[in-house]
């Protein structure tokens, strides 16, 4: 089952209550949207191992996006890592990252691979798969897409007709058919593909049709939500969105939930950005929020 958990929900700098914008997954390891100020600690605080962090996914090259993976990867070496750790990034920030980390200050005993995001499939193992679309942002701008394997799923009704039940069903996974009165039946010819669980995240961006291309039918929409909708002029300067924009794309995906993320320090209580819908569940990013798919 994969776990969601919110780190942080700020933007530009924390908050005296909250981090910036940062989550983490756990689905076969941990593995984080962006590496917020303090993230190691956000991780412990909310049982998600930073020693077993597989991959870090960092949106672009604003530094409330990264400047955690400094302290994280300190705090690995000091705690005896050795496995290499992935960080995908734009590639002018992993140009600057690997700079940095090579000064033996910084440079930890595990390697760490820096690789260039681009859009399309970025990331798969056995566990989920990440891939990357363009946001619209200031800089070198993505927006991630976290989706667990498709797998095959049972057909009740044609199980049903053919008598299969009890211990039949695990001998169909296990050798891909059984013989049944006489007659053999595949596990394919009685079982359909079921599209895994799929998480999109915008990182920082203004509304863009990319954005509703890859939320369609999503299980969750992390989505920009920097201001309301009444200073949506400033959205538009800052290249950010607001909430009500954010709800907008995802009613247009059929995403069944939205997380608003990212908010403005200028609003010290966030409650004022949340909204209300009929068609998708909204979730105000608080620390420590989980959801389970």
């Amino acid at each position: 089952m994969l776990r969601l958990v919110v780190l942080g929900s700020r933007a530009t700098h924390p908050s005296k209550n909250n981090l910036v914008s940062c989550y983490g997954i756990k689905q076969g390891g941990t593995y984080l949207l962006e590496a917020c100020e303090g993230v190691q600690q956000q991780l412990m605080k909310y049982g998600l191992s930073y020693l077993n962090c597989k991959a870090i996914f960092i949106s672009h090259e604003h530094s409330d996006h990264y400047l955690g993976i400094f302290g994280l990867t300190q705090t690995m070496n000091l705690y005896g890592r050795t496995e290499e750790l992935k960080v995908f990034a734009p590639k002018e920030l992993c140009d600057f990252l690997k700079k940095i980390f090579s000064n033996n200050m910084l440079k930890p005993k595990f390697a760490i691979k820096f690789i260039p995001l681009r859009q399309g499939l970025i990331f798969k193992n056995e566990f989920l798969q990440v891939t990357a679309f363009k946001a619209k942002h200031d800089h070198d701008s993505y927006g991630l897409v976290v989706s667990t394997p498709s797998y095959r799923k049972f057909d009740v009704k044609a199980c049903k007709k053919l008598g299969i039940k009890g211990l039949d069903f695990k001998r169909l996974e296990q050798n891909g058919f059984i013989t049944k009165n006489g007659k053999k039946t595949s596990f394919k010819s009685v079982s359909y593909l079921q599209e895994g669980k799929k998480i999109v995240y915008t990182g920082d961006s203004m509304p863009c049709p990319a954005i509703v291309k890859n939320s369609k039918n999503a299980e969750i929409l992390i989505h920009d939500s920097t201001f309301l909708d009444k200073d949506k002029d400033l959205a538009r300067e800052r290249r950010h969105s607001t909430n009500k924009q954010a709800l907008d794309a995802a009613e247009k995906a059929g995403a069944k939930q939205l997380i608003l993320t990212h908010f403005s320090n200028r609003y010290e209580n966030v409650e004022k950005l949340r909204l209300s819908s009929r068609k998708t569940l909204v979730l105000l990013a608080q620390e420590g929020l989980e959801l389970s798919l």
